[in-house]
């Protein structure tokens, strides 16, 4: 179920709206499906828009019910909630993983440039060496 902060029931149950809206979000609650304040609209027989503007305190419960909602743990809808978790797990790994594949690549293309920086400053070296080399008089 959910664990609730601070409700005041009496706020809630004020107006016959909000005791069917309040009854609507328990009973989905209670059924084990996650409330929505559509579906609570639904249910209490008034529109999603009513409910927040003149009903906030119910679209704050129904809010905090939401939050707060925890399947049952043998429900399908709690393995599905583990499958994603898992799956968001595998997808971090890899991402992890591809992030550090593209880092080493980076790195060994860096030391590529450097490479081919390093042997074209020696050709350059070796061309003017030949080309000091060949004029007369330094004794080549």
């Amino acid at each position: 179920m959910t664990e609730l902060d601070d409700v005041d029931l009496e706020l809630l149950t004020s107006t016959p709206t909000r005791l069917r809206a309040t009854a609507a979000a328990l009973a989905l609650v209670v059924s084990g499906r996650r409330p929505s304040l559509s579906e609570v609209a639904r249910l209490s027989g008034v529109t999603r828009q009513a409910l927040n503007k003149d009903h906030k305190p119910v679209a704050a419960f129904v809010g905090q019910l939401r939050s707060n909602w925890r399947p049952a743990p043998e429900s399908p809808h709690a393995k599905l909630l583990e499958q994603l978790a898992e799956a968001r797990t595998g997808l971090t790994r890899e991402r992890d993983k591809r992030k550090k594949a593209e880092e080493e690549r980076d790195r060994a293309l860096h030391h590529l440039q450097l490479a081919e920086a390093s042997l074209q400053a020696e050709r350059d070296r070796a061309a003017r060496r030949d080309v000091t080399r060949l004029h007369p008089g330094t004794g080549g």
